[in-house]
């Protein structure tokens, strides 16, 4: 199991990744053995998915239970599952922390008809952020708060070139 860390306080906070397909499990190396705030895990429901997941090191559930506030998501499933995501996992809809998109095609108006939180992140990574070489677009509307844009911004750094 891999963590990357530097806790704050005491509290260990978790990055979600919803969806461990090409691009979420690129995300998730890319973050391996890079320091930061949270312990990364999978949320995947393909079981073939899972035992890659697992292979590489990395915790995976079929579900979210409970989530923080200072829980990351991590939105990396096709743009067509959202709906069934969002009704798989329950806690996603009343989270109220950072959630970051990988989505294509998924605007951050539609997002934020689907979730409480306020602090959308849309953003377009590459596959070489696996590597920490990847190049990541992203948005941020400006109602999103500096702190967790900054952890936005963190999150990108380490997996390579980011412009906003």
């Amino acid at each position: 199991m891999f963590l990357i860390f530097l806790v704050v306080g005491e509290v260990m906070k978790t990055i979600y990744v919803v969806g461990a397909g090409r691009m979420g499990l690129a995300i998730m190396q890319g973050l391996r053995g890079r320091t930061c705030d949270f312990f990364v895990k999978a949320v995947e429901v393909d079981d073939k998915k899972i035992e890659v997941v697992k292979g590489e090191g990395f915790v995976a559930l079929s579900t979210i239970g409970d989530l923080c506030q200072d829980d990351l998501i991590i939105l990396a499933v096709p743009p067509q599952q959202l709906e069934s995501v969002l009704i798989d996992h329950k806690a996603l809809v009343s989270h109220v922390g950072l959630i970051i998109s990988v989505m294509a095609g998924v605007t951050c108006t539609t997002l934020h008809r689907y979730f409480c939180s306020a602090s959308i992140v849309r953003s377009i990574p590459n596959l070489a952020s696996e590597v920490g070489q990847g190049v990541t677009l992203y948005y941020a509307g400006n109602d999103i708060d500096p702190v967790q844009l900054n952890i936005a911004d963190s999150i990108f750094e380490m997996l390579g070139l980011r412009f906003r």
